[in-house]
């Protein structure tokens, strides 16, 4: 029962954690390459693909982190 607690709670900060870096680090990386944000196209990359990928490898390493 513990090591499924821990990995809840792995994967919760994971997520946040890994939601954040994609967050703020696709902010930054498309305003660094000035990607067009026409209609924003680049907020719902970001939102819609980029952040969704990066929470969810960060809660999946953040579970196996916390049960290592």
């Amino acid at each position: 029962m513990e090591i499924v607690i821990r990995a809840f709670l792995g994967f919760f900060f994971g997520l946040f954690c890994g939601g954040s870096v994609a967050l703020f680090g696709s902010i930054a990386v498309f305003s660094l390459f000035r990607i067009s944000n026409f209609e924003g196209s680049a907020s719902m990359g970001i939102a819609f693909v980029i952040l969704p990928t990066g929470a969810l490898l960060g809660g999946i390493v953040g579970a196996i982190w916390a049960t290592w």
